[in-house]
């Protein structure tokens, strides 16, 4: 299970803005800021921001599983 976090962080590794996500999703750049800010993701929502960040879903836990059991990252 991804946290807004998580998303965060695959938008900003993908060097993405926020509003060119929203755009890509039919939503606002404030829509989509609250989504990752402090939204409690669907995930059906997640697999759609996977999608517009050009992520699988198995390539995801690959990266969060590394993450987890070797660095910090915040």
């Amino acid at each position: 299970m991804f946290t807004t976090r998580d998303i965060r962080l695959l938008r900003i590794t993908r060097q993405m803005k926020q509003e060119t996500i929203a755009k890509k999703m039919n939503i606002s750049k404030q829509r989509y800021s609250k989504l990752e800010n402090h939204g409690n993701l669907r995930p059906e929502r997640v697999e759609e921001i996977l999608m517009v960040l050009g992520y699988t879903s198995g390539e995801c836990e690959e990266i969060f599983g590394f993450y987890s059991t070797s660095v910090s990252l915040f």
